[in-house]
């Protein structure tokens, strides 16, 4: 008897040591997929979203996203998409009641216990998987596919699953969901899906999705349309857009139209005709919905220098630029037609390959807005920025500083005008210059014009000015010592110059490179009356939630320039618009369609090679509210060709930008004592007179 009982209690005693090491066995198996997930990342979610970037109007022109996708809340969506896509998958998600049969039963019993897992679907998952030895169907309601994203966000628990069975994954997935629906309603859970599921082509959530496929917002979807998004939540391979997938796409649909009939959300007259609807047709984008640009690769380069990267391409930013979209479309299709016309003189062909490229920037002159910068090169072909990188030699557009600097000495355009400084210059053939030790002479010479001497000899500056004599430009840096070369160079690096402009008197004829975005900003500050506005792209940025993060602050101008030299360049780059025989006199020529009526000034520019042919084409050119400027050639520096000049390539691209600008009729005034025609004073400021040297017979000078 004591032996039998001995014997029963070793039994005892091992089985129940057995079965301790097995539930601490147990335990330590399961104790990281029961473990309570980490609620505060999911509470304090946020899923990568698409930065958004704004012209001026708040019309979106582009954006930043790893992850396209556009956070917005549930009541943005509309009744439509939260219906379909529940009814697609998860059609007991608002449910109460218990259903009658023994799925219902089985799910009370489940749901008593606010478990978030369907015990029909989960049979029917593992039914199939066993039958077809691999994991077929998925069995998971809204809160576990939400369940993933907590998963995916487990550091340590995540690295251990990913070498464990799908069976392990489901019941972590299963047991975060419980939680998951514990601190969350029904409401923020559906939200947080919707915002966070793959349906395709790189778009996440629906918002982002809807933009993409359909060019509309969430909430103005119909049936048959928000049915094909939800199809493709398991099957985000079978877009429509994806190569021989339409016939599959739309089968997703029509399972997704089953449901909702089966749901009784749709009627069998409505499911018929849903049935039939057509697909969307591929966007225009190839693979984003965002192209890239050269404007949204200068944002981010800014963004750069001020966010974390992270911040930038998944913060969900939006960004308001000042670019006019408008204006920006009609400056690149204008940059367009010029260069195309420019090569119907100068075709591409086998033996000339080379294609011409071009740049512009339109900025307001008072505040430094950017309204439009255009580069004629596609940005996926060509990334170089023509506008602020490209460092080219400017030719004459250079003499409006070099000018400048000649007024701030004390020198006169007009020999009328008030006050004693010098206001003549020579322009003659024999300005030679001394290149340095070893170097042969160079003898400045002044182009061909049409129907005016070469060569004026004695000249006033105003008439240098506006017929851009390089002889007599040099004049006033050399013998007729109105001024030195530093001086110029000084002053156009105060005006914004930051490019390596050399100390010899091709300087002054611009031989050193400047970038067309330093030359517009300089010459702005003639426009602006001497003062130094910092051109910017970006007016505000707002957070993921509206909150706004970032205003523009306008600096307070730099006076570069005193009120009086400042007015007289005015009036001088005026002369060269309006005087007969200017080089820009093209924008008041009577016979050009369309001509520009408006007051405006600006300076012409043609660079040379060594052998005298043009190479490089600008115009930098201003109203009272807005400076434009723009540039053309070709990369490599080669020859444009004969008589190709910035009057004649890039002028009608100002005139034509300044007509769209100014179509309403209304022109703004300059000054009164900025009239070319009239002498200086700065006694008189008031409006200003609208005289103008007009002539029907002469030609305009073409040589610059």
């Amino acid at each position: 008897m004591k032996k039998r009982l001995k014997k029963w209690l070793i039994i005892f005693g091992v089985g129940f040591t057995l079965k301790i090491m097995l539930a601490i066995l147990l335990f330590y198996y399961f104790s990281d997929l029961l473990a309570k997930p980490n609620m505060e990342s999911l509470l304090n979610y946020r899923p990568p979203a698409t930065t958004i970037v704004y012209d001026e109007n708040w019309e979106e022109i582009g954006g930043f996203a790893k992850e396209n996708r556009i956070v917005i809340p549930l009541s943005e969506m509309g009744e439509t998409v939260q219906k379909v896509f529940i009814a697609a998958e998860d059609k007991r998600f608002f449910a109460e009641e218990p259903e009658g049969n023994f799925c219902g039963l089985a799910r009370s019993v489940v749901e008593k216990f606010h478990v978030s897992v369907d015990p029909c679907s989960l049979y029917r998952s593992v039914l199939r998987n066993i039958k077809e030895h691999r994991p077929a169907e998925g069995a998971s309601t809204i809160p576990q596919q939400l369940a993933q994203i907590a998963v995916i966000q487990e550091n340590d628990v995540e690295q251990n699953l990913v070498r464990q069975s799908l069976w392990r994954k489901k019941i972590r997935k299963a047991v975060i969901a419980y939680y998951i629906e514990k601190n969350l309603s029904k409401e923020q859970i559906l939200e947080l899906w919707l915002n966070h599921m793959y349906l395709g082509n790189g778009n996440f959530g629906v918002e982002a999705a809807s933009l993409w496929y359909f060019q509309k917002s969430a909430k103005e979807l119909t049936i048959p349309e928000t049915a094909m998004l939800a199809g493709l939540i398991r099957s985000p391979s079978r877009s429509p857009f994806n190569e021989g997938m339409k016939e599959k796409a739309e089968k997703l649909r029509t399972r997704v139209l089953k449901q909702l009939l089966d749901e009784k959300i749709i009627s069998n007259a409505e499911f018929s005709a849903f049935i039939k609807h057509p697909l969307p047709p591929a966007p225009p984008q190839e693979n984003h919905r965002f192209p890239n640009s050269h404007i949204l690769e200068y944002v981010r380069q800014q963004l750069k220098l001020r966010y974390d990267e992270n911040e930038v391409w998944m913060g969900g930013l939006k960004i308001q630029l000042t670019i006019n979209k408008y204006l920006q479309e009609f400056a690149e299709t204008a940059v367009g037609e010029a260069i195309a016309e420019y090569h119907k003189r100068h075709p591409v062909s086998e033996e000339k390959t080379e294609k011409i490229t071009g740049a512009l920037v339109i900025m307001q002159v008072a505040t430094g807005e950017i309204k439009a910068w255009v580069n004629s090169e596609d940005f996926e072909q060509d990334k170089f920025d023509r506008v602020y990188q490209a460092k080219r030699q400017p030719g004459s557009a250079f003499k409006a500083i070099v000018y400048t600097a000649a007024v701030k000495n004390g020198a006169k355009l007009d020999c009328n005008d008030e006050g004693e400084g010098k206001c003549k210059t020579q322009d003659v053939r024999t300005i030679c210059l001394n290149m340095g030790k070893d170097k042969p002479k160079k003898c400045i010479q002044n182009y061909p014009y049409k129907n005016i001497p070469r060569y004026r000899g004695e000249t006033e500056l105003k008439i240098a000015l506006w017929e851009s004599r390089n002889a007599a430009t040099v004049c006033l840096v050399t013998r007729c010592k109105l001024l030195n070369i530093k001086e110029v160079n000084e002053l156009a690096k105060k005006m914004g110059i930051s490019t390596a402009l050399y100390d010899y008197p091709t300087t002054a004829i611009g031989a050193s490179e400047v970038t067309l975005m330093d030359l517009t900003k300089a010459i702005n500050i003639i426009a602006n009356f001497g003062g130094k506005i910092e051109p910017y792209m970006i007016e505000t940025i707002f957070d993921r939630n509206d909150k706004e993060i970032e205003r523009y602050k306008p600096q307070e101008d730099e006076k570069i320039l005193d009120e009086s030299t400042a007015l007289q360049m005015v009036r001088g780059l005026r002369g060269v618009v309006e005087y007969r025989h200017g080089t820009a006199y093209r924008a008041n020529w009577k016979r050009l369609n369309p001509e520009f009526k408006c007051p405006a000034a600006g300076k012409t520019g043609t660079a040379t090679n060594e052998k005298g042919q043009a190479t490089d084409n600008w115009f930098i050119g201003f109203t009272p509210s807005y400076i434009f400027g723009g540039w053309m050639g070709f990369d490599k520096k080669l020859p444009l060709g004969e008589e190709e000049t910035g009057g004649k390539n890039i002028l009608p691209l100002f005139i034509k930008i300044m007509n769209e600008i100014y179509k309403d009729g209304s022109c703004e005034i300059f000054p009164e004592n900025t009239d070319p025609f009239k002498p200086f004073s700065m006694k008189n400021k008031g409006p200003e007179s609208t005289s103008q040297q007009e002539s029907e017979n002469e030609q305009f000078n073409e040589s610059d």
